[in-house]
């Protein structure tokens, strides 16, 4: 199971559409995903084509332990700080603009302990063997039972429900 801490930030406004670099305006009202790297969160999207102030920051991995036993407020203040540097924008701005924080801690979580699947190095054959039914009574689904590579993904959760439904209704 894979590490992750979501957060998803309200801002009044969506200040990432007009930004200033070397003198002239770049327009970004279409920003729909970023990634800044040397950030934490790493990777952000926005809810384009649809025009609100919500960005969603993103943190899987050994990364995501940095945020792991941060409130939400402490995960929010950091995400302002992360968008004030990737953006060039002071921190108190962007936390004034800052209506809310929300986050979903997936290694904290008691229902999942975890957020995704992911296969080690040389585990490739693992999905399809855990694809196999036992005593044609026990069918397994769930995206880490996906054969066509797209472990961790909600497609492949839905696939692999299609895949085990078609196993049960030939036997």
């Amino acid at each position: 199971m894979g590490q992750v801490r979501r957060l998803d930030l309200l801002f009044r406004e969506r200040f990432w559409t007009q930004q200033r670099s070397s003198g002239s305006q770049i327009q970004l009202d279409d920003l729909s995903f970023l990634f800044a790297f040397d950030e934490v969160p790493s990777a952000w999207w926005t809810q384009f084509p649809s025009c609100n102030g919500r960005i969603t920051g993103w943190v899987g991995g050994p990364r995501s332990n940095a945020l792991a036993e941060m409130t939400v407020a402490e995960v929010g203040k950091r995400a302002c700080s992360a968008l004030g540097r990737v953006f060039h924008l002071p921190v108190n701005e962007i936390e004034t603009l800052l209506n809310c924080c929300y986050s979903h801690n997936w290694q904290r979580d008691p229902l999942s302990m975890g957020a995704y699947s992911y296969l080690p190095a040389g585990s490739v054959s693992v999905p399809n063997q855990m694809c196999d039914p036992i005593k044609e009574t026990l069918y397994f689904a769930g995206e880490h039972t996906d054969t066509t590579g797209h472990w961790g993904t909600v497609h492949a959760a839905l696939r692999s429900g299609l895949r085990a439904a078609a196993q049960i209704l030939q036997s």
